[in-house]
């Protein structure tokens, strides 16, 4: 089989590495692949041959997602000509727009994995009305024109629909899955042996993010710790400074983003997502991975993966004290920590399956030479 993929975004996005790790899985099975990408790439694999096709632009743009969409839909009507492809596969709705003069011109299958809800992401957010209808126009064209849609969680499915409407094709949720780590047996012993907790944030800086409210309820908790956050992101300096006015200088470091993920959770007991809206964090499900304990706002897909356990969630909006106090009690109840990493454990169990094979049985692919 021959499958023909378009990705424009980040390559440092959870998004793009589960895209990798699908094609590689597909392409590993003897598939042979195609990627268009807006950024240069060195994955590397015998059977998968990667087009860059856009300039490497730090800051995206929707001048810049245009222009490569344009060339992405030309590139795949010139390949068209030389081989043929028995599906489409993408990640998010704005990706599916290359391909829909392709796929409405020759019947080939468009399959479109929706990991993150447009709407909720502050990329390309602007108060030009012309401008969020041709972001809005771009999505919805990419969604309604799909065979197939498969979604990241739920909530995820639950929020496109009540935004968009019914794609009018099958949908299916395939959740993320869960990669259970062997640095989990050597976790910290935290306050056991005299030192402090130290909790941990990694992730975007940005508005949707909610790192303010971490700051804030860190600052609230009297107690011994020490906060770590590592990523980069609009909001950065304005998140530096608000731990600079509340003195929390010494307590809260700052790493970028391209630090060692190992060595983040190896330095952490407790991982904290304060986000808004979370469609399935790939962040929440690693540290689960590496045996955290977990707390997370009660948003998205983050109360799926919690399992809805209370005492793992705190409201984004206004879940202040109560984060502040869960933080406190962390730090100096070892029963409570125990209690929680506990509920942790449990929660994860459901998360720990085949996503690969999971993903391909919903995008119907057969191994190759089966019909």
């Amino acid at each position: 089989m021959r499958i023909l993929s378009v990705y424009y975004g980040n390559q440092q996005a959870g998004c793009w590495h589960r895209l990798v790790r699908l094609l590689t899985a597909l392409g590993n099975e003897g598939h042979h692949i195609v990627l268009l990408t807006s950024q240069p790439s060195n994955l590397a694999h015998p059977r998968i041959t990667v087009h860059s096709i856009g300039r490497n632009c730090i800051r995206p743009s929707l001048l810049h997602l245009s222009l490569f969409l344009l060339r992405a839909c030309v590139l795949a009507f010139v390949l068209k000509r030389h081989e043929t492809f028995d599906r489409c596969i993408v990640f998010d709705c704005h990706n599916a727009l290359a391909l829909v003069p392709l796929r409405r011109l020759f019947h080939i299958p468009l399959f479109l994995c929706i990991r993150g809800v447009y709407f909720h992401k502050d990329i390309f957010k602007s108060k030009n009305h012309l401008k969020r209808w041709l972001i809005r126009w771009l999505n919805l064209t990419g969604y309604y024109a799909a065979d197939r849609v498969i979604f990241v969680s739920r909530a995820t499915q639950i929020s496109m629909v009540e935004h968009a409407g019914s794609s009018r094709r099958p949908e299916k949720v395939v959740p993320n899955d869960l990669v259970l780590q062997k640095q989990a047996l050597v976790n910290r012993k935290g306050s056991s042996t005299g030192q402090p907790i130290v909790f941990g944030y990694l992730g975007q800086l940005v508005g949707r993010k909610n790192v303010g409210l971490l700051i804030t309820s860190f600052a609230m908790a009297d107690c011994p710790k020490h906060l770590i956050i590592q990523g980069e992101g609009v909001n950065k300096a304005q998140l530096a400074a608000q731990a600079h006015s509340l003195g929390m200088n010494s307590s809260i470091t700052f790493r970028s983003w391209d630090k060692n993920v190992q060595e983040f959770f190896d330095q952490i007991d407790v991982f904290v997502l304060p986000s808004l809206f979370d469609d399935a964090s790939n962040s929440l499900l690693e540290a689960l991975g590496y045996g955290k304990i977990v707390l997370a706002a009660d948003s998205g897909g983050s109360s799926e993966i919690l399992a809805y356990d209370k005492e793992l969630l705190f409201s984004p909006q206004n879940g202040q004290d109560q984060l502040t106090r869960r933080l406190t009690r962390l730090s100096l109840d070892s029963d409570y920590r125990r209690d929680l990493a506990a509920r942790c454990r449990s929660a994860s169990l459901q998360w720990v399956f085949d996503w690969e094979q999971r993903m391909k049985h919903a995008l119907i692919i057969p191994r190759p030479g089966r019909s």
